[in-house]
């Protein structure tokens, strides 16, 4: 969910309220640590502009996973991954930039597009470079990343909001793991005879 608040007078464009910190998980998946964004900017409904944006990442979502899925069929997987990845740095680095209006939705369904398509990037990746012999445990390894960075990013994120006041620093350090994300998947070799 993207809320982005309407700024005031001399405020940056994007601030979150504090008593609702948002979210960001960091997964590491396969060679690479992919960033994501659960809430990612959180604020008091009343004054925002973005909480329409909710049903774009919900939407994103959707497709990202059909989508993804597709393409992961019918092209090499980790260019397909990679693509997706770099949706996500698009959509922060949107909303890093201060943008508003439009580009709000843009950046939600961006984000939403490279999040729905997470899981079964892992799951499929996961069985093509190491086969079905030992897919349980390393995928269980991969799920259990993923899910430790879903419980260490928010409270990392609302320290560093904490700390600095705002996530403008913090959306492009997302950005730019989200970039080094894509080309490190993106380097990932052709699949192992199994």
């Amino acid at each position: 969910m993207v809320f982005v608040r309407k700024p005031g007078f001399g405020e940056s464009p994007i601030t979150i309220d504090p008593q609702m910190p948002g979210s960001v998980t960091f997964s590491a998946k396969m060679v690479r640590a992919r960033v994501l964004t659960g809430p990612l900017i959180l604020a008091w409904m009343k004054e925002y502009l973005g909480y329409t944006s909710y049903p774009h990442l919900g939407l994103g979502l959707i497709f990202g996973r059909v989508i993804s899925g597709y393409l992961m069929d019918h092209f090499f997987a980790p260019y397909i991954a990679s693509a997706f990845t770099l949706m996500f740095v698009v959509g922060v680095a949107i909303l890093a930039s201060g943008a508003s209006n439009y580009l709000v939705f843009v950046a939600a369904t961006c984000i939403g597009l490279s999040l729905g398509s997470e899981i079964s990037e892992t799951a499929y990746l996961v069985s093509r470079y190491f086969g079905p012999k030992a897919y349980g445990i390393i995928y269980g390894i991969m799920f259990a990343a993923f899910q430790l960075g879903a419980s260490f990013g928010p409270p990392a994120l609302g320290k560093y909001y904490v700390l600095n006041g705002n996530y403008l620093s913090a959306l492009w350090g997302l950005a730019v793991l989200g970039f080094i994300a894509a080309v490190l998947v993106a380097a990932l070799g052709k699949y192992p005879d199994l």
